[in-house]
């Protein structure tokens, strides 16, 4: 959990769940996460309780008032009270209408929200593009809209009551009235898929909206157009928007493992980033303490980070260059542009002021970087190895007159790569061209062959090119 204000870190909660975490909802100080078929219940980091098993795993929470709740894979919708756990009310969709097209079955939901002054009712969207609203309380479907022509992926409430937002799987926004039902506004965002939506609630017509390529964009309700757009706000897909209530401010969570804070103080409408807290999106390969508070990271992403066990600000990446501009300039991602993963570093806390004092290699670069540890940045200085002498090379290795190694693969009666003398063919001008013959040597005298044994390729054979063809 984080604060707000400051994006510090608060709690981690303890114990850790047992499978992943599905959906996450919050009231007051109690946090509820869904993990399989379970509700965790949490206050201020630490679990008190837990709501079910259900019979099957759950795939959404939403607490509306004092009520929290859930729905499974097996379309039934549960009501817990949040501060009892009591279980107040069980609805099964499939029982109720909300089904899938020319079925019976449960329609597969992918959003839902608690419209404003629409007492106990719900609007459900399902992956076909139907949006159906249900009476909790009577277990009723009230109403069954007409199919979006696309998966519904997520609904947002506006501060206007009866106005909704909803986001589609292939990229349209619309604005509907579901009082009237009629479609108030349509964008179309060519950036992937719809992820989240969400209303900026300061007296400012403003709709963000997240992509599944990891862009997040801006949309001007009265005018109808786009006023801002961040292609690369997440190296991965966006899963939530969110503004703060009453504040130019929007909060944006990415599959990069990456939580994101943009304040909207440009003239021209658009957002700057405000603060950040990230680690890595794809797991570390090697991880080693600098300090005893202090760790160096190094991960798939091609990120090499420091990480501190007592202050989570204090966590940063080591910087490589202007590679946030240079991606924005040549439209890539950062990622792309930054060195190999790193396989392996070295570390020296020795006049850490005075130079750079950590080194690493990259895979696949023969290269070795330093690092200056005080100012989190690449270093200058790159240790290349100097260029390989082959002759020299061959000199160590067998000396100076030493036999050369047979040009040949496979030769009957020789094994392949043997040590052997090697006479050049030698060509005069206008003479007919001779032949290059190789002698095979044995280095080591051999063992006496046993009697029974059959006899070793390793002899002395001369060959001559003419003689195999």
């Amino acid at each position: 959990m984080y604060d707000c204000k400051s994006l510090r870190l608060l709690f981690v909660s303890s114990p850790a769940t047992a499978r992943g975490i599905k959906a996450l909802e919050v009231h007051g100080d109690l946090t509820f996460a869904a993990s399989g078929a379970v509700v965790h219940r949490f206050k201020r980091g630490k679990q008190v309780g837990q709501l079910g098993p259900l019979a099957a795993n759950i795939s959404h929470l939403l607490v509306v008032g004092d009520m929290l709740f859930v729905h499974s894979i097996d379309g039934a919708v549960v009501g817990f009270d949040v501060k009892t756990s009591e279980e107040l009310l069980r609805v099964d969709l499939a029982g109720c209408g909300v089904t899938a097209k020319g079925s019976r079955a449960a329609a597969k939901l992918t959003a839902w929200v608690h419209p404003q002054s629409y007492l106990n009712k719900l609007l459900l969207g399902d992956e076909e593009g139907s949006l159906f609203i249900l009476n909790v309380r009577s277990g009723k479907c009230v109403h069954r809209f007409a199919p979006l022509g696309a998966s519904v992926t997520a609904i947002a409430q506006s501060p206007a009551v009866d106005v909704v937002a909803v986001g589609l799987m292939d990229g349209r926004i619309i604005v509907r009235n579901i009082k009237f039902d009629e479609t108030l506004l349509e964008f179309t965002q060519h950036d992937g898929s719809v992820t989240d939506l969400s209303f900026r609630t300061d007296n400012t017509s403003v709709l963000a909206s997240g992509s599944s390529n990891g862009g997040v964009y801006v949309w001007n309700l009265e005018e109808e157009r786009l006023i801002a757009s961040m292609p690369q706000a997440h190296d991965s897909h966006v899963c939530t928007t969110t503004f703060l209530q009453g504040e130019p401010i929007l909060l944006t969570s990415g599959a990069d493992n990456a939580v994101k804070m943009w304040i909207f103080d440009q003239d021209d409408g658009s957002a700057r980033l405000l603060r950040m807290r990230n680690g890595h999106s794809a797991p570390p390969t090697r991880v080693r303490y600098y300090s005893q508070h202090t760790l160096l990271s190094a991960g798939q992403d091609r990120s090499f980070r420091i990480f501190s066990t007592i202050q989570d600000q204090q966590s940063r990446e080591m910087s490589q260059g202007r590679v946030e501009k240079k991606a924005k300039t040549l439209d890539k991602k950062s990622q792309e542009l930054k060195l190999n993963p790193v396989v392996d570093f070295a570390a020296c806390r020795q006049r850490e002021k005075d130079w750079c004092n950590v080194l690493t290699c990259h895979h696949d670069d023969n290269r070795a970087y330093t690092w200056r540890y005080k100012n989190a940045v690449l270093g200058k200085h790159v240790l290349r190895p100097p260029p390989l002498d082959y002759q020299a090379a061959h000199k160590a290795a067998v000396g100076e007159d030493g036999p050369k190694v047979d040009p040949f693969k496979r030769v009957p009666g020789r094994l392949p790569g043997q040590v052997v003398d090697f006479v050049p063919r030698v060509r005069s001008k206008g003479a007919p061209q001779l032949h290059e013959t190789t002698h095979a040597k044995v280095l080591s005298p051999p063992a006496p062959p046993h009697p029974r044994a059959r006899q070793s390729s390793r002899t002395v054979i001369l060959l001559d090119r003419d003689s195999r063809r």
